[in-house]
């Protein structure tokens, strides 16, 4: 009662403020309107409320613009341990309101029918004009503007018709309404902070990337030659190029890449702040830190180590996930990443670092030099984070020594730190030395490794191994002559501003930050050029101030010769530092004309309605099953599957008190009923997206699987969905792609 003519007293001050300020003109959805765009889940949170002595505080919250009842609760304790709960609703509304409905996300080209509800919350009808404001879409059947009659205490419907345009990126979406003298306006609730509240647009492609990369140590010119494939698309891709004039800057943007890296796997909750802390730590050194670095730093810290804290289990070990059971390689990596941010000096609790090096300790198995040699690899690395964290089993390190033969490249490099961390001068070390370098590959692309075979169950690649072997000669042999080569050889190998895995990115920074410490490579020097087709593209000179910043360049491919090659030119001027540069083509392949690609994964999917029988489609409010199947002819270790959604569905989260109970959780189940067991399979997570359904598994024995979850079927419109694809986590080469499709949600 006290709500509404309030609203009603604001809204018309409001607008005779509008009136006064429009100058005979202007107008539009940020000047006319007051947009609604902030909406949270949560509207205000404090942990302590200290009262007075009569019990009483006052807390001062305002509210988002979700159009919602809030629930306030307060929990309160005495110092006697008298305890109170207290929980009071707040309806915040308008008496005229406008609530858009729209997809969470589209693809290129989707036609999808938008609405937007209007309620009158007055006792009067209230003729009314409804906009939408769109950009990133093109409107083909309906008018911008419509008129309607919204009943007193009713709602109406208004939609449009709308084809998303192939240019967009992002879909920004403004509904605005006004009658009776009243207003509102909002856009959905959805999208990236750094977009305010727009849409994403993803294309209905596939990304193909070929890149070259290189380094110039001294003056002189670099050619590289790039020719457009046979058929792609025009309107999409690019060539990208960098310019680093040091290490530090390719650091930086492959430290932005494991930021934002999209799963939350406890490995890369501690990628995220690892090689970070160290960056930090060799940037101190030559006094090039700046306050976004340090908080970017500290902000990694706080989310990476509480999360940490929370998912540590009781025999304090990690999973892969916190559902997965303790594993002795994820909780040296913990380890190893909670050693690092204390030397970074951020406040590690103890408790939880001296439970974690139990659990190692506990993991060591005297027996292990005589094991095979995937276990001596594990207690190795088990040998490297102890030592690091100051409790080296000296016996058990000096038996794997006398192993050393029995395992891979990586792990004698981290058997080499760990008997320098516990005597410097140990004269092994000059043997495990000369076993690296009499197994390194040199090549015109610098040096690397290769192991016998590919470690799996290790995360470990012939990148990571390099990476490892680099971080090792930079502390215990920088002045060898294969170290800048290795170096040379990382940076060729890169794969735009990362490397193909986290764990490659994360060793990676870890063995080129310690290197930038062993080389003083920080003190650049020289100028540069690069040319395009004989056209200036950019240009600078390299001095202390900037030898962290990168230059980014850009061309689209309609700016190619398509019936030639393409010359890229890097020149290099006199001076001391180094000169890195990758460049990388994508072009873009549409889905129809792609067929499902095979690389030891099989993938397929289909959508089966109420009755089980596929289906391309349904109508509004329907629930469809999603089978997902996936079949392997050898085990697969740390796989990830991920399934796009149609536009306008959503996948049914079973965990939401709202979902209903009927609704079946999603199931991973083997194709297979002679191999039914328990055991068999470890599944560790599920993420139900806004854009997809992901699936993770710690390990899958060879078979046929399917992966099954239910979407609900909300807005009108032909979608497209981009295909189904399986993969290893650490090993992407391991790849399925299914088969794209036209979905169609009939009103």
């Amino acid at each position: 009662s006290t709500a509404i003519p309030i609203i009603h007293l604001v809204d018309a001050a409001n607008q005779e403020l509008i009136d006064q300020g429009k100058g005979g003109g202007g107008g539009g959805r940020e000047g006319y309107f007051d947009v609604r765009s902030e909406f949270e889940d949560t509207a205000y949170w404090s942990a302590v409320v200290r009262t007075g002595s009569d019990g009483l505080e006052t807390v001062t919250v305002t509210l988002p613009d979700n159009l919602t009842t809030w629930r306030m609760d307060a929990r309160a304790v005495t110092a006697d341990t008298l305890v109170a709960q207290q929980t009071v609703d707040i309806v915040a509304t308008k008496p005229l309101l406008i609530r858009p409905v729209t997809p969470r996300f589209f693809v290129v080209a989707d036609e999808a029918t938008l609405s937007a509800v209007v309620q009158n919350n007055t006792d009067a009808a209230i003729e009314a004009t409804v906009t939408l404001d769109a950009r990133g879409v093109v409107m083909t059947s309906s008018s911008i503007t419509q008129q309607v009659t919204v009943p007193a205490g009713g709602r109406v419907s208004v939609e449009w018709d709308v084809t998303v345009s192939y240019e967009a990126d992002w879909v920004d979406l403004v509904f605005m309404v006004e009658g009776g003298g009243l207003s509102d306006a909002s856009r959905p609730p959805l999208g990236d902070p750094n977009h305010e509240q727009m849409l994403p647009v993803y294309r209905y492609e596939v990304p193909e990337t070929v890149g070259t990369a290189g380094q110039l140590t001294e003056a002189g010119t670099r050619v590289e030659g790039i020719v457009l494939p046979p058929t792609y698309d025009i309107q999409a891709g690019s060539l990208d190029i960098q310019i680093d004039p040091s290490l530090a800057s390719s650091t930086l943007a492959s430290l932005d890449w494991l930021k934002h890296f999209p799963y939350e796997c406890t490995e890369q909750v501690v990628s995220r702040f690892l090689p970070n802390a160290l960056t930090l730590r060799a940037f101190r050194e030559f006094n090039l830190t700046s306050r976004d670095m340090e908080n970017n730093l500290q902000e990694q810290m706080q989310i990476g180590i509480q999360r940490l804290y929370a998912q540590q289990h009781a025999d304090g070990g990690w999973g892969w996930f916190v559902a997965s059971q303790s594993d002795s390689l994820v909780t040296a990596y913990v380890v190893q990443g909670l050693l690092a941010a204390q030397q970074a000096d951020y406040p590690v609790e103890q408790r939880v670092l001296d439970d974690a090096i139990r659990y190692l300790q506990n993991q060591l198995d005297v027996l292990a030099p005589m094991s095979a040699s995937y276990v001596l690899d594990r207690q190795v690395y088990i040998l490297y984070v102890l030592a690091q964290a100051g409790v080296p089993d000296v016996s058990l390190t000096v038996q794997f020594y006398d192993a050393r033969q029995n395992v891979q490249h990586y792990s004698r490099a981290l058997l080499a730190q760990a008997l320098y961390l516990i005597e410097p001068d140990d004269p092994r070390l000059d043997n495990i030395k000369s076993d690296l370098v009499n197994s390194a590959i040199i090549s015109a692309t610098g040096v690397h490794w290769e192991e016998e075979y590919a470690d799996r169950f290790h995360w470990n690649t012939d990148t990571r191994s390099t990476a490892i072997i680099l971080d090792t000669f930079a502390r215990l042999w920088p002045d060898s002559e294969l170290a800048p080569n290795i170096v040379r050889w990382l940076m060729t190998a890169r794969n735009g501003s990362h490397w193909e895995t986290t764990q490659e990115t994360a060793w990676a920074l870890i063995g080129l930050t310690d290197w930038m410490i062993a080389s003083g490579e920080l003190s650049g020097d020289y100028a540069w050029s690069v040319e395009f087709n004989g056209q200036p593209a950019a240009s600078g000179q390299v001095t202390a101030s900037n030898v962290t910043q990168a230059t980014h360049i850009a061309y689209t491919v309609d700016q190619f010769l398509d019936d030639a090659v393409n010359r890229l030119v890097i020149e290099r001027g006199e001076g001391n530092g180094q000169l890195y540069y990758t460049a990388h083509l994508t072009a873009y392949l549409p889905v129809e004309e792609v067929p499902a690609l095979n690389r030891g994964i099989v993938i397929s999917r289909r959508y089966l309605d109420a009755e089980g029988n596929p289906v391309t489609g349904g109508a509004v409010g329907d629930t469809l099953t999603v089978e997902v199947s996936v079949i392997t002819a050898r085990d697969l270790y740390y796989l990830v599957v991920e399934d796009p959604l149609p536009a306008g569905a959503e996948a049914v989260d079973t965990n939401l008190l709202t979902e209903s109970q009927l609704s079946e959780r999603p199931t991973l189940e083997l194709d297979d009923p002679l191999r039914w067991g328990w055991g068999w399979w470890w599944f560790s997570e599920v993420d139900l997206r806004d854009e997809k359904a992901v699936l993770y598994a710690d390990f899958l024995p060879s078979g046929t699987y399917v992966f099954s979850y239910q979407i609900r079927l909300g807005i009108p419109g032909t979608y497209r969905v981009i295909p189904s694809t399986a993969r290893e986590f650490y090993f992407p080469e391991v790849y399925g792609r299914g088969e794209g499709l036209l979905f169609e949600i009939e009103p």
